[in-house]
Protein backbone atom coordinates (compact mmCIF):
# COMPACT_ATOMS: atom_id res chain seq x y z
CA UNK A 1 0.00 0.00 0.00
CA UNK A 2 2.58 2.51 1.08
CA UNK A 3 4.54 1.88 -2.91
CA UNK A 4 0.96 2.56 -4.37
CA UNK A 5 0.50 5.69 -2.16
CA UNK A 6 4.21 6.51 -3.03
CA UNK A 7 4.89 7.05 1.07
CA UNK A 8 7.62 5.55 2.47
CA UNK A 9 6.72 3.08 5.24
CA UNK A 10 8.52 4.38 8.28
CA UNK A 11 6.59 8.12 7.46
CA UNK A 12 3.08 6.00 7.38
CA UNK A 13 4.13 4.10 11.09
CA UNK A 14 5.38 7.64 12.38
CA UNK A 15 1.75 9.12 10.87
CA UNK A 16 -0.47 6.28 12.62
CA UNK A 17 2.43 6.61 16.04
CA UNK A 18 1.51 10.69 16.06
CA UNK A 19 -2.18 11.01 17.19
CA UNK A 20 -4.10 13.79 16.29
CA UNK A 21 -2.88 17.59 16.36
CA UNK A 22 -3.39 19.91 18.94
CA UNK A 23 -5.48 22.33 16.35
CA UNK A 24 -7.81 18.99 15.92
CA UNK A 25 -7.84 18.60 19.86
CA UNK A 26 -8.24 22.35 20.39
CA UNK A 27 -11.39 21.76 17.73
CA UNK A 28 -13.08 18.54 19.60
CA UNK A 29 -12.80 20.92 23.06
CA UNK A 30 -14.44 24.24 21.04
CA UNK A 31 -17.09 22.07 19.57
CA UNK A 32 -18.05 20.49 23.30
CA UNK A 33 -18.56 24.25 23.85
CA UNK A 34 -20.22 25.13 21.33
CA UNK A 35 -22.89 21.68 21.27
CA UNK A 36 -23.64 23.06 24.75
CA UNK A 37 -24.38 26.36 23.98
CA UNK A 38 -26.26 25.22 20.98
CA UNK A 39 -28.75 23.31 23.13
CA UNK A 40 -28.88 25.73 26.01
CA UNK A 41 -30.40 28.03 23.74
CA UNK A 42 -32.76 25.83 22.24
CA UNK A 43 -31.07 25.00 18.43
CA UNK A 44 -32.10 29.33 18.39
CA UNK A 45 -28.51 30.56 17.88
CA UNK A 46 -26.33 30.39 14.96
CA UNK A 47 -22.97 31.13 14.54
CA UNK A 48 -22.61 34.83 15.88
CA UNK A 49 -25.13 34.77 18.40
CA UNK A 50 -23.04 31.24 19.32
CA UNK A 51 -19.59 33.52 18.85
CA UNK A 52 -20.49 35.87 21.20
CA UNK A 53 -21.37 33.63 23.96
CA UNK A 54 -18.44 31.96 23.72
CA UNK A 55 -16.82 35.41 23.55
CA UNK A 56 -18.25 36.31 26.47
CA UNK A 57 -17.52 33.23 28.38
CA UNK A 58 -13.47 34.27 27.61
CA UNK A 59 -13.03 31.67 25.03
CA UNK A 60 -11.59 33.33 22.05
CA UNK A 61 -12.13 31.92 18.63
CA UNK A 62 -12.85 33.07 15.22
CA UNK A 63 -16.98 33.50 14.44
CA UNK A 64 -15.68 31.53 10.82
CA UNK A 65 -14.41 28.93 12.69
CA UNK A 66 -17.35 28.61 14.88
CA UNK A 67 -19.31 28.44 12.03
CA UNK A 68 -17.40 25.57 10.25
CA UNK A 69 -17.35 23.02 13.49
CA UNK A 70 -21.07 23.86 13.53
CA UNK A 71 -21.63 23.04 9.64
CA UNK A 72 -19.29 19.68 10.39
CA UNK A 73 -21.60 19.13 13.14
CA UNK A 74 -24.96 20.14 11.39
CA UNK A 75 -26.25 22.43 13.77
CA UNK A 76 -27.87 25.35 12.22
CA UNK A 77 -30.43 28.12 13.67
CA UNK A 78 -33.55 27.21 13.44
CA UNK A 79 -35.95 29.59 11.66
CA UNK A 80 -38.75 31.76 13.64
CA UNK A 81 -42.03 31.10 12.03
CA UNK A 82 -43.75 34.90 11.41
CA UNK A 83 -47.31 34.82 11.66
CA UNK A 84 -48.45 36.49 8.42
CA UNK A 85 -49.49 40.01 7.96
CA UNK A 86 -52.66 40.83 7.25
CA UNK A 87 -55.05 44.25 6.39
CA UNK A 88 -55.60 45.99 9.56
CA UNK A 89 -59.03 46.75 9.21
CA UNK A 90 -59.16 49.00 12.31
CA UNK A 91 -57.60 51.89 12.23
CA UNK A 92 -58.47 55.80 12.34
CA UNK A 93 -57.06 57.06 9.12
CA UNK A 94 -59.28 58.63 7.19
CA UNK A 95 -60.59 56.82 4.18
CA UNK A 96 -60.92 58.57 0.72
CA UNK A 97 -64.58 58.50 -0.62
CA UNK A 98 -65.28 55.86 -3.42
CA UNK A 99 -66.03 58.06 -6.53
CA UNK A 100 -66.45 55.16 -9.03
CA UNK A 101 -68.85 52.86 -6.77
CA UNK A 102 -67.17 50.51 -9.03
CA UNK A 103 -67.99 51.73 -12.39
CA UNK A 104 -64.89 51.28 -14.57
CA UNK A 105 -66.33 52.10 -17.59
CA UNK A 106 -65.23 55.48 -19.46
CA UNK A 107 -66.75 57.78 -22.12
CA UNK A 108 -63.38 59.20 -23.10
CA UNK A 109 -59.58 58.94 -22.42
CA UNK A 110 -58.19 60.11 -19.27
CA UNK A 111 -61.52 60.76 -17.39
CA UNK A 112 -60.74 58.01 -14.86
CA UNK A 113 -58.11 56.84 -12.86
CA UNK A 114 -57.52 54.37 -10.36
CA UNK A 115 -54.73 53.66 -7.91
CA UNK A 116 -53.88 51.22 -5.25
CA UNK A 117 -52.62 53.14 -1.84
CA UNK A 118 -50.80 51.45 0.77
CA UNK A 119 -49.90 52.80 4.18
Amino acid sequence: MCQVLEVSENGYYNWRKRGKSQRKRDDEQLTERIEDAYHQNRGQYGSPRIHAELKGLGIHCGRKRVARLMQAKQLSARKRKRKPRTTNSQHGFPLAPNLLEQDFTADAPNTKWVSDVRP
